[in-house]
């Protein structure tokens, strides 16, 4: 089972890769969980090409993600504030 506490692990070992910003986990989201990473992109395709990137490098090194597979890595592309 994934646990809230995966997000420090995950956190721990995307830092400075891939545009990384934060991640939310989301355990009690059915069917399946969800990870939210935060992340800086130009565009739509390199945001969700960064996430799937990121996804398998946590998989690859946090034990609680190794019984776990992605299923797909949807983005929202938020507009930059253009501030005051």
């Amino acid at each position: 089972m994934l646990s809230p506490s995966a997000a420090g692990a995950i956190a721990r070992v995307c830092t400075g890769r891939s545009g990384f910003e934060h991640v939310s986990v989301h355990v009690d989201v059915r069917p399946h969980p969800v990870l939210g990473f935060y992340l800086r992109a130009a565009s739509l395709v390199e945001a969700e090409a960064a996430a799937d990137s990121l996804w398998r490098h946590a998989a690859s090194f946090v034990p609680q993600l190794e019984e776990w597979e992605l299923v797909r890595a949807e983005v929202p592309l938020l507009r930059p504030d253009p501030g005051p």
